[in-house]
């Protein structure tokens, strides 16, 4: 997270207890840095830490020009007048996926205890979640036996 002391050299730095809103296939989620990366080699850990780096160094980018043009009183009406671009700001907007989203919760719920209630589910629920799970790469449930075996 950004330092309020001015000091940049963290800018990009993520808290695990970030909050990240997350727009899977029209879905709204609601979770943490912490639970989407706890398996680093999945697809939501990229997905989300690359943007909330992003967005945390263009904020810092902000901070720091506010700040110099504060110092240098610099309030000309050219930079007022300026067009201001609207920039994604994964801080404040869902991160969107495309995948489904009813699926979603239960690779959610997988990253958050590691288990799955597949004891309830169909099998068709189980061969949809297995194709979301390999695209998530999410490892222990990409493999097929563990869908298949792991029945109560």
């Amino acid at each position: 997270m950004l330092s309020k002391m001015g000091n940049y050299e963290t800018e990009t730095e993520l808290d695990s207890n970030m909050i990240v809103l997350l727009d899977v296939g029209g879905v709204l989620y609601k979770t943490t840095v912490g639970t989407l990366t706890g398996i680093q080699e999945s697809v939501l850990a990229f997905l989300v830490t690359t943007p909330l780096r992003n967005g945390l160094a263009l904020r810092a980018a902000q901070a720091r020009q506010k700040e110099k043009k504060e110092k240098d009183n610099d309030q000309s009406d050219s930079t007022s007048n300026a067009t201001q671009l609207k920039i994604y700001d994964p801080l404040l907007e869902p991160i969107f996926i495309d995948r489904d989203g009813e699926s979603f919760r239960h690779i959610l719920n997988y990253l958050r205890n590691r288990s799955l209630p597949l004891q309830y589910m169909s099998m068709s629920e189980r061969s949809t979640l297995l194709e979301e799970a390999k695209y998530y790469n999410v490892r222990k449930m990409k493999d097929r036996a563990y869908f298949i075996h792991s029945i109560a």
